[in-house]
């Protein structure tokens, strides 16, 4: 299905900034990175290798480890390398929440609530081999199953998979922080969106958002005080970015500014569809991929926030 880039997102035209820019950005090629297998391997001999086939690649100065392919990312996809878990292919704004959780963090316990396929939760576990642990839930079973294949492929020793609907989630001691890549309307890959009438009429945003909303209500109630939960996705409607920024002060947690991002941001939206966000908008953070040009092709979109339990 071709779908109408300005019809699904010319809503968002009075705060999107430049957006022309925006939607020509949509165009061009999807940033690819190879994330590379630190456990099992240099960064140099994986270049090296990858040499062999033609493959180009490009360091990441402020993600170790993370190479941005210029030319033959189909390549990468099917070579050896790949198969034997020496990197991990994903998209380069998804560095964004296991970068700023590992400076943050310390030997702990980390959970991903949301991890299929696992680029994030396998970012995290290479940051924390030999100091912490990574919990990954999926509660979708063939979504289950290509985050276990993931993760058995890569080899982390720190991996614990579970698979449980994260509105009934166990209490987990230990927790120390929290990865929440919410399940959203995705609507920034616009390729795979196969009906557009829930886009058009608002109801796919209405019930992520309320899907949302309960799993961190949950998360409330299993973790401890003081827990950091970043809450991410890549959804440009601000019914599942500040409208469940807004809500989650109502369950009881606190936001806290987000330091130190490695790409080029806008602050929160602060008005939509009669909903005021002045109060959390500064909190939040919109990675645009035409603010961040420099990489030659477009990165992708993600909405951030740090939530505090």
């Amino acid at each position: 299905m071709t779908i109408d880039i300005n019809g699904l997102f010319g809503k968002y035209v009075d705060f999107i900034p430049r957006y022309r820019e925006f939607v020509s950005c949509l165009d061009s090629g999807l940033a690819r990175v190879l994330r590379v297998n630190l456990f099992r391997m240099k960064v140099e001999k994986v270049v090296k290798r990858l040499s062999r086939y033609g493959i180009v690649v490009e360091g990441i100065g402020w993600y170790p480890g993370a190479l941005l392919v210029k030319y033959g990312i189909d390549v990468a996809s099917r070579c050896l390398e790949h198969y034997l878990g020496f990197y991990y292919i994903m998209d380069l704004v998804s560095l964004v929440p296991p970068y700023l959780i590992l400076k943050e963090g310390g030997e702990e316990v980390l959970l991903d609530v949301a991890a299929a396929p696992g680029g994030k939760a396998l970012a995290l576990a290479d940051g924390m081999v030999g100091r912490g642990l990574v919990v990954a839930n999926e509660p979708n079973r063939e979504r289950f199953n290509a985050l276990a294949s993931n993760v058995d492929r890569m080899g982390y020793p720190n991996v614990l998979l579970l698979r449980v609907d994260a509105r009934r989630l166990p209490r987990l001691p230990g927790v120390s922080m929290v990865l929440f890549d919410a399940p959203c309307s995705t609507e920034i890959h616009f390729d795979r969106i196969r009906d557009i009438g829930p886009y058009l009429d608002g109801s796919i945003y209405r019930r992520y958002s309320r899907l949302q909303i309960e799993i961190l209500g949950r998360l409330y109630e299993v973790l401890d005080p003081g827990t950091p939960v970043y809450y991410t996705v890549c959804t440009l409607n601000p019914m599942e970015c500040e409208y469940v920024v807004s809500q989650s002060l109502r369950i009881g947690y606190e936001v806290e500014e987000i330091k130190d991002i490695p790409l080029e941001y806008c602050r929160g939206v602060e008005k939509w569809g009669g909903f005021d966000f002045s109060d959390v908008a500064h909190y939040c953070v919109r990675i645009y991929p035409h603010l961040n040009e420099g990489y030659g092709c477009n990165i992708g979109f993600s909405f951030l926030c740090k939530l505090v339990r």
